[in-house]
């Protein structure tokens, strides 16, 4: 794994963080996710975040983590 690789790692290990953290903020509630525009868009800000990190990931990073599913990830950025 090259050094962006793992940049790009742990930015995005801190966005799922900050998921995390903010579920747990407002209670890992559904009915509050639904009823809250602060919530849903804290949660889609990193996920697009996510989205984005993903497309610049080393192609050889992704081919070595077939398991995972790169172009759906991918599919939460804009890019």
């Amino acid at each position: 794994m090259n050094t962006n690789d793992s940049s790009i790692l742990r930015y995005i290990l801190l966005y799922c963080t900050q998921i995390n953290d903010t579920n747990a903020e407002f209670g890992n509630c559904k009915k509050r996710f639904d009823e809250s525009a602060t919530f849903r868009n804290a949660v889609c800000l990193c996920l697009l975040q996510i989205g984005e990190l993903v497309s610049v990931l080393s192609d050889e990073f992704k081919e070595k983590n077939p398991s995972i599913q790169w172009r759906e990830i991918n599919c939460c950025g804009i890019s």
